[in-house]
């Protein structure tokens, strides 16, 4: 199990190199991983504790080198339309086109991986085409490669980890924004 003392935090290497693409189809251990991960994201939405008597950090978002592991792949959970909390895993994830305007969150970006800074405006691309695999955790199926558009809050959280599986944190991009005013 995944707990908060496994997280990777900002000042380790591993999360600043780019993550390598993953073989489909996905081993037994890339599930796991991917179910592992997306447990995390669920406890994180309890007050429950860890092993370690820690609470979770609430998330809606985990990829794979923030657990230290180098490869393409993230979980995000959130509301679906019934507000059951959902949990979706891309594997591979490629944006293929984005918007030419901009948001950000009102209340800012924060990440489990940064703990040097709270919440802070990140301008992310108001809507992305990606191509990724998909992942059904209980089945443990994986997709044909889809083909999707995301904007809003989930288009925002899929723009965050995807920057994981790219060496960038959000505290990188919060940098640059500063610099480039």
């Amino acid at each position: 199990m995944i707990n908060m003392k496994d997280l990777l935090k900002e000042d380790n290497k591993l999360l600043k190199k780019q993550s390598e693409e993953v073989d489909i189809p996905l081993s037994d251990e890339d599930i796991e991983t991917l179910q592992q991960m997306g447990m995390f994201i669920m406890k994180s939405q309890t007050t429950e504790l860890d092993e370690n008597g820690e609470k979770y950090n609430s998330a809606v978002g985990l990829a794979a080198p923030q657990i230290g592991i180098n490869k393409r792949m993230f979980v995000i959970g959130m509301p679906d339309d019934d507000n059951d909390f959902i949990i979706m895993a891309f594997v591979n994830p490629i944006v293929i086109n984005e918007s030419k305007t901009f948001i950000s969150l009102n209340d800012g970006e924060s990440c489990l991986s940064v703990q040097s800074m709270g919440k802070e405006k990140v301008t992310r691309f108001e809507w992305i085409r990606h191509t990724s695999y998909m992942v059904d955790l209980q089945t443990k199926e994986v997709s044909k490669k889809i083909n999707s558009k995301l904007s809003g809050y989930l288009g925002i959280v899929f723009q965050h980890e995807l920057d994981h599986l790219n060496g960038i944190l959000y505290s990188d991009r919060v940098k640059f924004e500063k610099e480039i005013k």
